[in-house]
């Protein structure tokens, strides 16, 4: 009875979070390319990096500011900056495994970037037990913890509202048990993500 209210919440929020996201991805875009049209280029790959970070699938913006962070790399190899390539392939490869959920975006730009940072930068010696450390990225268990308790949430939320409207409260214990796991699923998939 409840599931149908909760969903279209949940989706309604969604879609403002993708509005947003899509929005100030945009943005970043933009600034990025004053940024080179004025001289600063170290700000323009900022922006660049930033506006990957807004990433939504099937994001136009973000392919967009990924190449450009390319490009401005490919640039910098042809003017004989090492460094400034560098820094540029960095915030490619940090931007795409910031990006990383389930699958991997744009995996053929971050093959790209990797090889091109191995050649550019020398080999650090890593000892790190956790190898998804070296590796960057969220882990899978994270993610499909938060969406399952974002998915429940708010379905719990409007059996609690259903509980006060059929016995005068809020807070019976059938009804706050599903609520508390969904907000435990919240937040161990925060903390493992």
């Amino acid at each position: 009875m409840y599931v149908v209210p909760a969903v279209a919440v949940t989706l309604l929020v969604l879609i403002f979070i993708i509005i947003r996201l899509e929005r100030d991805s945009a943005r970043y875009l933009r600034l990025g390319d004053q940024a080179v049209q004025g001289g600063q280029r170290a700000e323009a790959l900022f922006y660049w990096k930033m506006s990957m970070m807004m990433y939504v699938p099937f994001s136009p913006t973000s392919r967009a500011a990924a190449e450009r962070l390319r490009a401005a790399a490919e640039a910098s190899l042809k003017e004989g900056d090492p460094d400034g390539a560098a820094r540029a392939f960095g915030y490619l490869r940090s931007g795409l495994l910031g990006i990383r959920h389930i699958r991997q975006p744009m995996p053929e730009l971050l093959a790209d970037a990797e090889r091109r940072l191995a050649m550019l930068r020398p080999t650090v010696p890593y000892d790190a037990a956790d190898r998804r450390i070296r590796a960057g990225g969220t882990a899978i268990a994270g993610t499909i913890l938060l969406c399952a308790g974002f998915i429940a949430w708010p379905i719990s939320f409007f059996r609690m509202l259903r509980g006060w409207r059929e016995c005068g409260r809020v807070f019976s214990l059938p009804r706050v048990i599903p609520m508390t796991l969904s907000l435990l699923m919240i937040a161990a998939g925060a903390l493992l993500a």
